[in-house]
Protein backbone atom coordinates (compact mmCIF):
# COMPACT_ATOMS: atom_id res chain seq x y z
CA UNK A 1 0.00 0.00 0.00
CA UNK A 2 1.62 3.21 -1.13
CA UNK A 3 -0.47 5.74 0.68
CA UNK A 4 0.35 9.05 2.26
CA UNK A 5 -1.77 8.71 5.42
CA UNK A 6 -3.99 6.38 7.42
CA UNK A 7 -7.21 8.08 6.28
CA UNK A 8 -6.29 7.40 2.66
CA UNK A 9 -5.59 3.74 3.52
CA UNK A 10 -8.92 3.36 5.30
CA UNK A 11 -10.80 4.98 2.41
CA UNK A 12 -9.11 2.67 -0.11
CA UNK A 13 -9.88 -0.44 1.97
CA UNK A 14 -13.47 0.73 2.36
CA UNK A 15 -13.86 1.26 -1.39
CA UNK A 16 -12.37 -2.15 -2.20
CA UNK A 17 -13.73 -4.39 0.57
CA UNK A 18 -16.69 -2.77 2.30
CA UNK A 19 -20.34 -3.09 1.50
CA UNK A 20 -21.80 -6.46 2.44
CA UNK A 21 -25.18 -6.35 4.18
CA UNK A 22 -27.06 -9.40 5.33
CA UNK A 23 -30.45 -8.35 6.58
CA UNK A 24 -33.44 -6.16 5.95
CA UNK A 25 -36.66 -5.61 7.87
CA UNK A 26 -39.02 -4.59 5.08
CA UNK A 27 -41.85 -3.86 7.51
CA UNK A 28 -39.99 -0.69 8.57
CA UNK A 29 -37.42 -0.34 5.78
CA UNK A 30 -34.46 -1.08 8.07
CA UNK A 31 -31.21 -2.27 6.49
CA UNK A 32 -28.47 -3.98 8.51
CA UNK A 33 -25.08 -2.40 9.04
CA UNK A 34 -22.49 -3.14 6.38
CA UNK A 35 -19.44 -5.31 6.97
CA UNK A 36 -16.06 -5.63 5.33
CA UNK A 37 -14.87 -8.67 3.41
CA UNK A 38 -12.52 -9.78 6.18
CA UNK A 39 -10.61 -12.18 3.92
CA UNK A 40 -9.92 -9.41 1.42
CA UNK A 41 -8.82 -6.92 4.08
CA UNK A 42 -6.60 -9.47 5.86
CA UNK A 43 -4.98 -10.49 2.60
CA UNK A 44 -4.42 -6.87 1.50
CA UNK A 45 -2.84 -5.96 4.85
CA UNK A 46 -0.67 -9.09 4.98
CA UNK A 47 0.74 -8.42 1.52
CA UNK A 48 0.42 -4.62 1.67
CA UNK A 49 -1.25 -4.90 -1.71
CA UNK A 50 -4.90 -4.05 -2.37
CA UNK A 51 -4.59 -5.29 -5.95
CA UNK A 52 -3.86 -8.89 -4.99
CA UNK A 53 -7.35 -10.34 -5.41
CA UNK A 54 -6.81 -13.69 -3.72
CA UNK A 55 -10.54 -14.04 -3.11
CA UNK A 56 -11.15 -14.13 -6.85
CA UNK A 57 -8.54 -16.78 -7.52
CA UNK A 58 -10.15 -19.13 -5.01
CA UNK A 59 -13.30 -19.52 -7.09
CA UNK A 60 -14.72 -18.99 -10.53
CA UNK A 61 -17.81 -17.17 -11.70
CA UNK A 62 -18.37 -19.26 -14.84
CA UNK A 63 -21.74 -20.64 -13.75
CA UNK A 64 -22.87 -17.17 -12.69
CA UNK A 65 -21.80 -15.65 -16.01
CA UNK A 66 -23.77 -18.34 -17.88
CA UNK A 67 -26.82 -17.61 -15.72
CA UNK A 68 -26.51 -13.86 -16.35
CA UNK A 69 -26.21 -14.43 -20.10
CA UNK A 70 -29.13 -16.91 -20.15
CA UNK A 71 -31.32 -14.29 -18.46
CA UNK A 72 -30.09 -11.56 -20.82
CA UNK A 73 -28.95 -9.57 -17.77
CA UNK A 74 -25.37 -8.71 -18.72
CA UNK A 75 -25.67 -4.98 -18.15
CA UNK A 76 -27.94 -5.12 -15.09
CA UNK A 77 -25.63 -7.56 -13.29
CA UNK A 78 -23.01 -4.85 -12.67
CA UNK A 79 -25.57 -2.22 -11.68
CA UNK A 80 -27.85 -1.89 -8.69
CA UNK A 81 -31.24 -3.52 -9.25
CA UNK A 82 -34.50 -3.27 -7.29
CA UNK A 83 -36.39 -6.50 -6.66
CA UNK A 84 -38.81 -7.92 -4.10
CA UNK A 85 -37.08 -9.09 -0.92
CA UNK A 86 -39.15 -12.28 -1.04
CA UNK A 87 -37.37 -13.14 -4.30
CA UNK A 88 -34.20 -13.62 -2.24
CA UNK A 89 -35.94 -15.43 0.57
CA UNK A 90 -37.47 -18.27 -1.43
CA UNK A 91 -36.25 -21.80 -1.83
CA UNK A 92 -34.50 -22.28 -5.15
CA UNK A 93 -32.74 -25.13 -6.85
CA UNK A 94 -29.87 -24.90 -9.34
CA UNK A 95 -32.44 -25.36 -12.09
CA UNK A 96 -34.72 -22.45 -11.14
CA UNK A 97 -32.38 -20.01 -9.39
CA UNK A 98 -32.22 -16.53 -10.91
CA UNK A 99 -29.04 -14.58 -11.48
CA UNK A 100 -30.09 -12.13 -8.73
CA UNK A 101 -30.40 -14.93 -6.18
CA UNK A 102 -27.19 -16.55 -7.33
CA UNK A 103 -25.27 -13.26 -7.17
CA UNK A 104 -26.64 -12.54 -3.69
CA UNK A 105 -25.92 -15.94 -2.18
CA UNK A 106 -22.50 -16.23 -3.85
CA UNK A 107 -21.39 -12.82 -2.52
CA UNK A 108 -21.36 -11.01 -5.87
CA UNK A 109 -24.19 -8.75 -4.74
CA UNK A 110 -25.52 -7.44 -1.46
CA UNK A 111 -28.41 -5.46 -0.06
CA UNK A 112 -28.04 -1.74 -0.80
CA UNK A 113 -31.38 -0.43 0.45
CA UNK A 114 -34.87 -1.56 1.37
CA UNK A 115 -38.26 0.00 1.90
CA UNK A 116 -41.41 -0.84 3.84
CA UNK A 117 -43.13 -2.11 0.67
CA UNK A 118 -40.96 -5.22 0.45
CA UNK A 119 -38.54 -3.87 -2.16
CA UNK A 120 -34.78 -4.16 -1.88
CA UNK A 121 -32.03 -2.80 -4.04
CA UNK A 122 -29.17 -5.21 -4.57
CA UNK A 123 -25.89 -4.79 -6.38
CA UNK A 124 -22.19 -5.51 -6.23
CA UNK A 125 -20.97 -4.61 -2.71
CA UNK A 126 -17.76 -2.87 -3.74
CA UNK A 127 -15.51 -1.98 -6.65
CA UNK A 128 -13.57 -5.25 -6.54
CA UNK A 129 -16.66 -7.40 -7.04
CA UNK A 130 -18.18 -5.09 -9.66
CA UNK A 131 -14.91 -5.00 -11.63
CA UNK A 132 -14.37 -8.77 -11.33
CA UNK A 133 -17.84 -9.46 -12.66
CA UNK A 134 -17.44 -6.92 -15.47
CA UNK A 135 -14.10 -8.50 -16.36
CA UNK A 136 -15.60 -12.01 -16.44
CA UNK A 137 -18.46 -10.75 -18.59
CA UNK A 138 -15.92 -9.03 -20.84
CA UNK A 139 -14.11 -12.37 -21.23
CA UNK A 140 -17.45 -13.98 -22.13
CA UNK A 141 -18.06 -11.25 -24.72
CA UNK A 142 -14.62 -11.70 -26.28
CA UNK A 143 -15.12 -15.47 -26.43
CA UNK A 144 -18.61 -15.10 -27.91
CA UNK A 145 -17.62 -12.52 -30.49
CA UNK A 146 -14.46 -14.40 -31.41
CA UNK A 147 -16.45 -17.55 -32.11
CA UNK A 148 -19.46 -15.81 -33.61
CA UNK A 149 -21.00 -15.92 -36.99
CA UNK A 150 -23.70 -13.53 -38.09
CA UNK A 151 -26.28 -16.28 -37.73
CA UNK A 152 -25.62 -17.19 -34.09
CA UNK A 153 -24.84 -13.88 -32.34
CA UNK A 154 -27.83 -11.76 -31.52
CA UNK A 155 -27.84 -7.98 -31.75
CA UNK A 156 -28.79 -7.84 -28.05
CA UNK A 157 -25.65 -9.81 -27.11
CA UNK A 158 -23.52 -7.42 -29.13
CA UNK A 159 -25.24 -4.40 -27.53
CA UNK A 160 -24.75 -5.82 -24.02
CA UNK A 161 -21.10 -6.50 -24.79
CA UNK A 162 -20.67 -2.94 -26.01
CA UNK A 163 -22.07 -1.69 -22.68
CA UNK A 164 -19.63 -3.89 -20.74
CA UNK A 165 -16.75 -2.58 -22.86
CA UNK A 166 -17.91 0.99 -22.21
CA UNK A 167 -18.18 0.34 -18.46
CA UNK A 168 -14.64 -1.06 -18.33
CA UNK A 169 -13.24 1.87 -20.32
CA UNK A 170 -15.14 4.54 -18.34
CA UNK A 171 -14.74 3.11 -14.82
CA UNK A 172 -11.35 4.70 -14.22
CA UNK A 173 -12.29 8.15 -15.57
Amino acid sequence: LKLSNIEEAIELLKKKYDGYRFGCDTSIGFLSEHVYNSFGVSNALAKLDVNDNKWFTSGHSGYLVKQIVNENAIESSIQDTTIKYNDLDKSSTPINITHNELMYYAGYSTLKSCDNKGNVTIGPPNDDIRNLLASDLFDYCIYTLKNATKSNTSNSTIKHCQKIFKYLVDKDD
